[in-house]
Formats: structure tokens, C-alpha cells, sequence
């Protein structure tokens, strides 16, 4: 999308100056912005974000040696170089948000929203692939879910678009409320609400809070979709006008039944309101998965895709690294790599999807689950003894909660703490052998990522 630069300072409410003679207020140029100076792309536009640990405008010099052509500062900036523009704001994240919301009015597509505990990432990807077989559809990319990242997703949305996918995130009181000052959903799903950002959120009410705003910010004669083998989810119906349960367990709108695995592969059959829709299939592995792609079926059939079209969509489908991705490596050892990141809904569902790889030898290599407040322990205790419950051989263990694995562990498991991933992944290298299978999660500081980097490499 291209603007002038006059309408966009007057669109933030800033102050345009200009340096050198290249640019004037009429000069068009592609509204793309970035807030990483080392990562900025020629011809963009580089945003100085001030956060906790640094401070965008020190790098705004670097930003424009990288290839930036401008600036938005929240002060005046004399830097090293010849010709570039600056926009003067307030608070630069409200400028960010500005420009995410006059994009998405600009393109004017149908809305998906997606909030939850766990599983928005996947359920994204999930109805992205679906729709694409047939649709005009756009999509945040990564895990852009805040107030950052979502508007940063729309500069470089496809002004065709017809529809946009986005998840989410409410880790914070008051993140929702910003999110939703880019966004007007025409459809929310909640994929669950349970023990995250507990640090933040307070208890499990503040998270249900925090995500049920989702449901009450639809437009008009708009719906939800929940998951309603989650009670707490299914109660967000209780907000909205017009709204559909997906579950595997519970009696929902929408249910995945008859669910069989074989080899990599999961096969299930789909009914909606009572009536059979289909039989359906994913390149995964666990129940999760098919009741992740619940919501993409539904919309598939709503938005006039035919049966194929939908299974072709979902065979499309891949886990993102990290998000529950099965990995056959030399001699027969799997990786089953669900390392992006962990909270109790996110763990259990791990292990009941790694429990259906044929292994000889299970290993569960664990980081600490964050920003669980005053229930970490007990509920590093409780996954623990979901752990103990489902025959593990082994536990490789990095982070400050080990003692509270340890002591709930089955006296049959063998538990080894490391103080680093580096450590975990030498180890394995010297010990893991064929037919072993190891499960990777923790949360994202815990680097777990590069033991599964080791492993691919090894």
C-alpha cells in the first residue's frame, strides 16, 4: 500500500520533517515499517519502539544504514545521512496501531480472530491452509499476535485480500483491549482458556477475562466459534449472539469422532449440528490437531469450499517448528518438537500426541514452564505426574523447577538435570540410540529449540 508521506503524518498526528531533497510531503511511498534495525529491508520505514530492555531510537541511524528511508520517532533525530524523512509522535506503539487500523479499513476484508490459552498459532495456519485453496486470504505471520506484531503483519498484507486470519494474544490486563483497537472481528474462536501469563493475568478468572473481550467485541450479526471440551471457552457463548462449540469429547456443533493414527497420519470423521460432513485427514499426530482443525472445516463449508477443496487444504497443512512437528531422523530416532513454547493445557496435550508415536525408549526433554505466577510450582508438580502417568524412561530437565519435577516423578524414570539446552543436546548426541523418541517443550527462554537444531544437524 502506498501514501503519501503528508496524509501519513497527518493520519499519526505527527510532525513530518524532511532532510536532503529526495522526499517532499507529496512523495508516495509503500507503507512498510520494521522495529528491528538489523533486520530492516530497503524502502522501509523504521519504527523506534521503546521497550524494556533498549530503545529504537539508538538504532535509528543504524536502521537507516541498513536500507531504512525514514523514520517514526517520538523525538527529533539528527542522524548521519543525507536524505531521509521522520514523522515526530507521541508514542510510536499508538502510531503502529494507527497504521494497522487504517490498512485494515482501507482493505475491508471478513475478520478471523483467534484468542486462547494455547493452539492459536496452529488454528491460524490450520484455517489459512484451508482457505487458500479457494480464497483471497491473508494472514499475521510468525507469532505477530500483539500490538506490535499485528500491525506489523498488515504492511504487508495483499490489497486484493479478502479475508484475514489473525491470533491474538492477551498475556497481559488491557492487551486484548489493544489488539482490538486494530482489529473489528466479523468471527472469533477461543481455542481455550486455562493457566497462562498467570504472572500477569492474576488467576485463571484474569485470563478469562482478559480473552472473553474477544467474543464481546464481534461486529453485528457476526459469530464465535469455542472449543467446548474446555468449560471456561464454551462459557464465552454466554457474550454473544450467535455462536458454535468444536470439540472431540464434548456435545458440540461441531465434533471430530472416530479418530484413528497411522504411521504419521490422523484420520478422523467430522459431523456438524448432527449431520456427517465428512471424512477428513492430517499429516500429524494427536487429537489436539483434529480439534485444531475443527474451526477450519466449519469455515471452509461456511465460505462455499466443497469437501475436497477442505481435505486438500488440511493436507496442505504442516506444524510450524516448535508447534508439535514429528521429526523421523537416522535409525529410526523421532523427535516429536513442540519446543516454541509450554503452559499446562500446551503440555498435556503434548504428551497424549506423543503418545501415539511407536517408540522403544521415551525421553521427555522439559524446560520450566513461565509466567505461571504463584502456581508454578504446584503446577510443575501437577504435569509431573502426568509425566509419571504415561511412560517415560527418561526426563532431561533445564530450569529452576526441577526439584519440583523430580519429587513427583515415578522412581521408574530417570531424571538428569542440565544447567543449559547445550548441555541437553551433547548428552543426547552420546546417548540416544534407534527406536528412541524424544519429546521437546518448554517455554521459549528455555532455548529448547536448538536441541532439536542439534539433533536435525546431527
Amino acid at each position: 500500500m502506498k501514501i503519501k508521506l503528508f496524509h501519513l503524518a497527518q493520519l499519526l498526528g505527527g510532525k513530518l520533517i524532511i532532510n536532503g531533497d529526495e522526499y517532499s510531503p507529496f512523495t508516495p511511498i509503500e507503507l512498510s515499517l520494521n522495529v528491528d534495525s538489523r533486520k530492516i529491508k530497503d524502502g522501509e520505514v523504521f519504527v523506534c519502539i521503546r521497550g524494556i530492555n533498549s530503545n529504537g531510537h539508538d538504532f535509528a541511524e543504524d536502521a537507516l544504514k541498513n536500507g531504512a528511508i525514514g523514520l517514526i520517532s517520538e523525538r527529533e533525530l539528527k542522524l548521519d545521512k543525507d536524505s531521509y524523512f521522520q514523522i515526530v509522535v507521541s508514542d510510536t506503539k499508538e502510531a503502529l496501531k494507527k497504521v494497522g487500523k487504517f490498512i485494515l479499513d482501507e482493505v475491508n476484508p471478513v475478520q478471523i480472530c483467534i484468542t486462547g490459552s494455547a493452539g492459536k498459532t496452529t488454528v491460524k495456519e490450520l484455517i489459512y491452509s484451508v482457505l487458500s485453496t479457494k480464497l483471497n486470504i491473508s494472514k499475521t505471520f510468525g507469532n505477530f499476535n500483539t500490538p506490535i506484531g499485528l500491525p506489523l503483519s498488515l504492511t504487508k498484507i495483499n490489497m486484493n485480500t479478502k479475508y484475514f486470519v489473525a491470533e491474538i494474544s492477551a498475556s497481559y490486563p488491557g492487551e486484548m483491549d489493544e489488539n482490538l483497537s486494530i482489529v473489528t472481528p466479523d468471527i472469533g474462536i477461543i481455542t481455550n482458556i486455562g493457566e497462562s501469563h498467570l504472572e500477569f493475568l492474576g488467576d485463571i478468572n484474569g485470563v478469562f477475562a482478559e480473552k472473553v473481550k474477544l467474543a464481546k467485541a464481534l461486529k453485528e450479526n457476526c459469530f464465535l466459534l469455542v472449543n467446548g471440551d474446555n468449560l471456561l471457552s464454551r462459557s464465552a457463548l454466554n457474550f454473544v449472539s450467535s455462536g458454535y462449540s468444536y470439540g472431540i469429547k464434548s456435545l458440540s456443533n461441531i465434533i471430530g469422532e472416530n479418530i484413528v493414527f497411522n504411521g504419521s497420519f490422523t484420520y478422523f470423521d467430522v459431523t456438524i449440528n448432527g449431520k456427517k460432513a465428512g471424512s477428513f485427514s492430517l499429516e500429524t499426530l494427536g487429537e489436539h490437531f483434529v480439534l485444531n482443525s475443527l474451526p477450519a472445516i466449519y469455515l471452509g463449508f461456511t465460505f462455499g469450499l466443497t469437501s475436497n477443496e477442505i481435505k486438500t487444504g488440511l493436507l496442505k497443512f504442516k506444524p510450524l517448528p516448535g508447534r508439535g512437528r514429528l521429526l523421523n531422523l537416522r535409525d529410526g530416532i523421532k523427535v516429536f518438537d513442540d519446543s516454541y513454547n509450554a503452559n499446562p493445557l500446551s503440555f498435556e496435550a503434548s504428551i497424549r500426541a506423543f503418545d501415539k508415536i511407536h517408540k522403544i525408549n521415551s525421553i521427555l526433554v522439559m524446560g520450566d514452564m513461565l509466567e505461571l505466577g504463584a502456581k508454578s510450582d504446584s503446577l510443575h508438580r501437577r504435569i509431573a505426574k502426568i509425566v509419571s502417568a504415561n511412560s517415560f524412561n527418561k526426563v532431561l530437565y533445564v530450569g529452576k523447577y526441577a526439584s519440583h519435577i523430580k519429587d513427583e516423578l515415578s522412581p521408574d524414570i530417570e531424571f538428569i538435570q542440565f544447567n543449559d539446552s547445550f548441555a541437553i543436546s551433547n548428552y543426547l548426541k552420546e546417548t540416544v540410540k534407534s527406536g528412541d523418541a524424544i519429546l521437546i517443550k518448554g517455554s521459549n527462554s528455555m532455548n529448547l529449540e536448538k536441541v532439536v537444531e542439534v539433533l536435525i544437524n546431527w
